[in-house]
C-alpha cells in the first residue's frame, strides 16, 4: 500500500555520490520497500533519464547482489524477448 510508506531521507552523502554519477538531480523519489532495512532511491537527473541509487543493509546483501548481476543477469537477458514463457 503505497499510500502508507514513509519517504527515506535522501542523505547528502549519497546525494554527492550521485551527483558525481549522473550530474544534476532533477527529482528524487523513494522506492523502498515498506521494511526499516530497505532503501532505494530513483533519480531524475536533468535530462529526464531515471537512475536507482541502492543502499545495502549489510556487506553480506550487497555481495549477494552483485554475484547475481555478474553470474545471472547476462545469462537472463540472453532469454528475454525470445517469446519463451513459462507457464
Amino acid at each position: 500500500m503505497l499510500g502508507c510508506w514513509r519517504m527515506k531521507d535522501f542523505p547528502e552523502q549519497l546525494a554527492a555520490l550521485a551527483r558525481g554519477a549522473v550530474g544534476e538531480i532533477a527529482a528524487v523519489a523513494d522506492r523502498s520497500w515498506p521494511r526499516e532495512n530497505s532503501a532505494v532511491w530513483e533519480i531524475t537527473d536533468a535530462s529526464g533519464g531515471r537512475w536507482f541509487l541502492k543502499r545495502h543493509p549489510s556487506g553480506r546483501t550487497h555481495d549477494r547482489e552483485v554475484f547475481a548481476y555478474q553470474h545471472w543477469a547476462s545469462a537472463l537477458r540472453a532469454r528475454a524477448g525470445t517469446g519463451a514463457r513459462r507457464r
